[in-house]
């Protein structure tokens, strides 16, 4: 049996409520972007003895090993740079929509230029 970490096994030790939060995470979609656009198809030229000290990762010969000791095998560049978009356009919409309710409050000055000198 491998020991490898796996993004489902980190799933099983997070608590339910959080599990969710991250997909919200614009740091996780482009790290994993990287990672794909970088590893996918990668292979490693080194043997065991030069290989770094890193765990269980260094011990694999390509990228695609890599990525699916992390868990990243089905995951791709445009999936990530998609699902980052579609976090910007949400983030810009809510800030669109909180900015339109909460409207700034502020002092007209075309009024205060009207009024009469006081004394």
């Amino acid at each position: 049996a491998k020991d490898t970490i796996k993004t489902s096994d980190c799933d099983e030790n997070c608590p339910l409520l959080l599990r969710p939060l991250k997909l919200l995470s614009p740091i996780k979609w482009s790290v994993e972007s990287l990672m794909c656009s970088e590893f996918k198809g990668l292979e490693f030229k080194r043997d065991l003895r030069s290989a770094p000290r890193m765990g269980a990762v260094a011990l694999v010969t390509s990228g695609d090993q890599a990525l699916e000791a992390l868990g990243l095998e089905n995951q791709t560049t445009n999936a990530c740079v998609s699902a980052m978009s579609r976090l910007l356009v949400s983030h810009i919409l809510i800030a669109m929509v909180s900015m339109s309710i909460t409207r700034p409050r502020h002092v007209n000055f075309d009024d205060i230029s009207r009024r009469e000198p006081e004394g």
